[in-house]
């Protein structure tokens, strides 16, 4: 994606967009800093039940910072994160997960020294403080049937997997953890084409099973293809949001993150 500016005139727009719904996850002003300098400003952000979001921008917008602030990696300095009202800038990353918000972190970081199996187990790992030895020996056998090729090498250490086999044991790691709201960082970073079709074929999926989704990617035309609605970001602030296909045919987009009529 290249790093280009929105112009001045579509600063803080918002396209049409429906709020039928009450937002399962909202963000208030929310600004987070490292070292001083803000990677992200005064952003307003939600997420509704059953919805699919996608968070698109440059390097360096504050897309990933986001997605830290929420699941606690990150340390808000001022504004709301809310999680169905109840905020979640107190609390512990395990707590935040226990409550059902999820993160796949940007670059995988599956555990390489361990096997498949062992991955999604400790994907559970905050369930199993809950006594659901059951629940969560089913969920595994109802994933590993789900992505074969995880069940074919269910004792093989991850860190002999493909990039993109990668990516799908860090997404059905953190289905263990039965999540109501998946937090995806850039899942398509460092993969091959054909692998980066496999994987958002997977994300497509997880959308059409009503999984809740806040995505960043750095792939916009993809993000946009599979999300309801999208947010553009620069240097830290929403400068536009709406309706993911509406965003899609925004001219300022096109140009600046589709490379359609930069000339």
């Amino acid at each position: 994606m290249p790093h280009a500016s929105l112009p001045p005139t579509t600063q803080h727009s918002a396209l049409s967009t429906q709020h039928s719904q009450a937002a399962l996850l909202r963000l208030e002003r929310l600004a987070v800093s490292y070292g001083g300098a803000e990677a992200v400003r005064d952003l307003d952000l939600e997420v509704r039940a059953g919805e699919m979001v996608a968070l698109i921008g440059a390097n360096g917008a504050g897309k990933s910072t986001t997605l830290r602030a929420i699941s606690g990696l990150a340390t808000a300095a001022r504004g709301q994160i809310l999680f169905e009202g109840r905020p979640l800038q107190r609390l512990s990353s395990a707590a935040i997960v226990g409550l059902g918000v999820v993160h796949v972190p940007e670059g995988r970081l599956v555990f390489g020294d361990q096997t498949v199996e062992d991955n999604l187990r400790l994907g559970a790992y905050v369930r199993s403080f809950r006594h659901e030895g059951a629940a969560i020996r089913q969920d595994m056998e109802a994933l590993l049937a789900r992505f074969p090729f995880l069940a074919q090498r269910r004792r093989q250490f991850a860190g002999t997997l493909s990039g993109g086999e990668q990516q799908v044991l860090a997404i059905a790691r953190a289905l263990m953890a039965r999540p109501r709201l998946l937090l995806l960082d850039e899942p398509s970073l460092g993969l091959a084409p054909r692998l980066v079709v496999q994987v958002f074929e997977v994300i497509a999926q997880l959308r059409d099973q009503g999984v809740t989704i806040l995505l960043v990617e750095q792939l916009a035309r993809q993000a946009l293809a599979v999300a309801d609605r999208a947010y553009v970001l620069e240097a830290g602030r929403c400068v536009l949001s709406g309706p993911a296909a509406e965003v899609a045919e925004h001219p300022a987009v096109l140009r600046a993150y589709l490379g359609v009529g930069a000339g």
